[in-house]
């Protein structure tokens, strides 16, 4: 009986998978189709500078243990906070695989783990009737689309905020470390709930398994997580007589926990990570009703589900059932609590709690309780088909939004379509200058510059340098040939720039006294400084 409808099953996963592998690989298909000639395609993924900077911590993993930060002049102490990188560096190394190689397959197998946790948790908790259903909530349901209505005379727009990144191609194409450890947070929850069902020790050893790296990779899935598995299993403690092997082993769970939590906020703290993005996004000012509606609002349709959701769970009177939930409400309470500044954590890293998945299990926990309690075989249908229309409606719609541009969008600038000869003069940087000495450029090849070499730049990321707006305008100007010969030597000397990129044109007669060419192919000039 249990494999009886394995046909119709093999079938749809036929049709499902390929549809969402699709929707992933169409975009860097189309890009690569636009690459000029004479241009090298990086195979960009998200923002270009956050990009570049995972290559150069990858090609850093080749060679070392921590992260130097390439894209600043000042000496800050090396870091060990993208870690994941670092890891899939010496895999290269080992494989003999390029840095872009590696970031693709460090995006890829957190994929993979997302579909298959994915599978589990619904096969987990939903009826088989409803799998799909599921599924293609979790995989294709969407925030609203970018589109203005009126109500009442006024204008809205219910798209969700740029920093979310929760519509359907956005979720299955986060950055690297984001992916890795929302995946093993998926897998360490499913373990979790099967431990829950059938107390078997090995599976929560599985969970803290699992846990450990996703805490060290990148730490606010895990540490939602963590939140939740605390209360869940701080109850059982209090209210059972655990053996002493599984009280054990909860003990090195928590333990190894805080300990990955100390690590990781020690790390971000050295490079003022969490201050930025908090004094950046966080908004105190905004009441709780605003917030709350900001914390839903990505979710689109799917908290419309979450009530009859609750009635679903009182319902089976399991705990299995209430974990789902549990894990959306600290991702609430830990969003306001972050958002108004009383938890030291910056706002916009608590939606990475795999949303669409827990929020796609409730949403579909929701659908059954409200079908499941129509008698009439007629309305059951009815409303199945309403909501199926309702479902389909929005994921089409959220891909014409979000995905639709992704998929023509066209960028051929020089950070994105990277012209050979800057590709042989960082080649030269890299096999005849002096690892991590200072490099002055423009800021679109400053961006590029430390994936592709050792050295350091003077600008290439916005978020590196507290003073940004100063170090932009004085690489503009002094790349432009805007200042005098001692204003340029103090700006060289100050930062200890030894080598000069430079692509505009030609050099301005009051820096040709402080520089001396050491390579030159067409457009491009590589300077040593003489001072």
């Amino acid at each position: 009986m249990k494999y009886k409808n394995w046909p119709k099953n093999l079938l749809i996963h036929s049709f499902f998978w390929p549809v969402v592998l699709i929707v992933i690989i169409l975009p860097d298909l189309r890009r690569i189709s636009y690459t000029p000639g004479d241009s090298f395609y990086p195979l960009i993924h998200k923002i270009h500078e956050d990009y570049y900077g995972y290559l150069s911590y990858i090609k850093q993993g080749r060679s070392q243990n921590y992260i130097i930060n390439q894209y600043t002049t000042a000496d800050l102490p090396p870091s060990y906070l993208h870690n994941y990188y670092l890891f899939l560096g010496r895999l290269g190394k080992i494989f003999s695989l390029s840095d872009i190689y590696m970031y693709r397959i460090g995006l890829y197998f957190p994929l993979l783990l997302y579909c298959l946790y994915s599978y589990c948790l619904v096969s987990f908790l939903i009826p088989s009737k409803y799998k799909w259903p599921a599924l293609f909530i979790i995989f294709f349901a969407s925030p609203f689309p970018d589109k203005m209505v009126t109500i009442l005379g006024r204008d809205f727009n219910f798209k969700a905020e740029w920093w979310t990144g929760l519509d359907a191609y956005s979720r299955l194409t986060m950055k690297p470390h984001h992916f890795m450890s929302t995946s093993l947070m998926l897998a360490s929850t499913f373990y979790f709930l099967k431990y829950l069902k059938g107390r078997n020790l090995r599976d929560l050893i599985y969970t803290g398994f699992l846990m450990l790296p996703a805490m060290i990779f990148f730490a606010m899935p895990a540490f939602i997580l963590f939140c939740a598995l605390s209360a869940v299993l701080g109850f059982y403690l209090v209210t059972r007589k655990p053996k002493i092997r599984e009280s054990l082993v909860i003990i090195i769970i928590f333990l190894s926990s805080i300990a990955s939590l100390i690590f990781v906020n020690w790390e971000a703290k050295k490079i003022n990570l969490v201050t930025w993005e908090s004094v950046r996004l966080n908004s105190p000012q905004d009441s709780l009703l605003k917030l709350t509606y900001r914390f839903f609002l990505p979710l689109g349709i799917l908290p419309v589900f979450f009530i009859p959701a609750v009635f679903y769970i009182r319902e089976k009177r399991k705990p299995k059932y209430i974990f789902p939930m549990l894990i959306v409400a600290i991702a609430y309470l830990l969003f306001i609590l972050s958002a108004k500044g009383i938890v030291p954590l910056p706002m916009i890293r608590l939606v990475y709690y795999a949303p669409y998945v827990f929020g796609g299990l409730l949403a579909t926990m929701g659908l059954i309780y409200v079908t499941e309690k129509i008698n009439s075989t007629a309305w059951k249908r009815a409303a199945l088909s309403g909501i199926t229309i309702l479902l389909i409606t929005n994921a089409f719609f959220g891909l014409q939004s979000y995905w639709w541009p992704e998929l023509f969008k066209k960028e051929i600038f020089i950070n994105t379509y990277i012209p050979k000869p800057y590709l042989q003069a960082m080649d030269y940087l890299k096999l005849n200058t002096k690892q991590y000495s200072n490099v002055m450029s423009t800021f679109y090849t400053g961006m590029f510059i430390p994936a592709f070499t050792y050295n350091k730049v003077y600008i290439g990321h916005e978020a590196v340098p507290a003073d940004f707006p100063t170090v932009w305008w004085t690489a503009e100007n002094f790349m432009s040939g805007q200042f005098s010969q001692d204003e340029a030597r103090r700006i060289l000397s100050e930062n200890r720039i030894l080598y000069v990129f430079w692509d505009q044109g030609n050099l301005p007669p009051a820096y040709a006294e402080l520089m001396q060419p050491l390579y030159k192919h067409e457009y491009v000039t590589i300077y040593k400084t003489t001072l």
